[in-house]
């Protein structure tokens, strides 16, 4: 069956998860219809019968169909029900490395594949290694798997390796060696030169306390 108008298979198949949205529209019922956030458990509240529907796990059209059994016996005829996602807040990849934005980001009800993940979160960042870029898939059994993309490849067009992350995806940028050994010398560097502060501080405080600079009745002494 052709899809409705305006409606993608993504959004489709997506599977409505806990802190998403939903906007339930039931014709001709509107003491039933409202937008509800889908709570912990699954479920979210009718309204007026204050009777909870499990929605968690399944596609808008399938949580059409489980509404509409609920109000069977509420109105005449069967009811009219549609269901959307407003807000997706279920699935979520994470950033990792060296990109110029870490984190946590929302899916969305569309399919987000590795090229689009690296920009948004800003691949161009210092010293970061896009030919050997890791997406890990956590696993349950503490077995977690990953593959290795050429992000530099992806970026240039190539789709051979732009796969479409799955939710709970973590996507990791190393850093170059060249950008490891720099930071290192840095620190080196700023050790060194805190160091000498500290030294010069420990001397200037030999001379005054030898000299008899500083003293409080020096001081007043205009």
């Amino acid at each position: 069956a052709a899809n409705p108008v305006g409606i993608s298979n993504a959004e489709l198949d997506y599977l409505i998860g806990v802190r998403d949205v939903i906007e339930v529209d039931v014709a001709d019922h509107i003491e039933f219809s409202g937008n509800f956030r889908v709570e912990a458990d699954g479920t979210f509240e009718v309204p007026t019968i204050y009777r909870r529907v499990r929605v968690g796990g399944l596609t808008t059209r399938q949580a059409e169909a489980r509404i509409r059994d609920v109000l069977d016996d509420l109105v005449v005829g069967r009811a009219q029900v549609h269901v959307k996602v407003l807000v997706s807040r279920s699935r979520c990849y994470f950033m990792l490395g060296a990109v110029g934005r870490k984190g946590k980001y929302f899916m969305g009800l569309q399919d987000i594949t590795v090229r689009e993940a690296l920009i948004r979160a800003n691949i161009w960042g210092p010293g970061a290694k896009k030919d050997r870029v890791y997406i890990i898939t956590p696993d349950e059994r503490d077995r977690p798997s990953y593959v290795t993309v050429d992000g530099d490849a992806i970026l240039m067009g190539s789709l051979r390796d732009d796969v479409v992350l799955k939710p709970g995806d973590i996507v990791y940028v190393p850093t170059t060696l060249y950008f490891k050994i720099n930071k290192v010398i840095d620190e080196i560097i700023g050790q060194a030169e805190r160091v000498q502060d500290i030294e010069s501080d420990i001397q200037y405080g030999r001379r005054v306390g030898r000299d008899g600079y500083g003293r409080l009745e020096d001081a007043a002494t205009p």
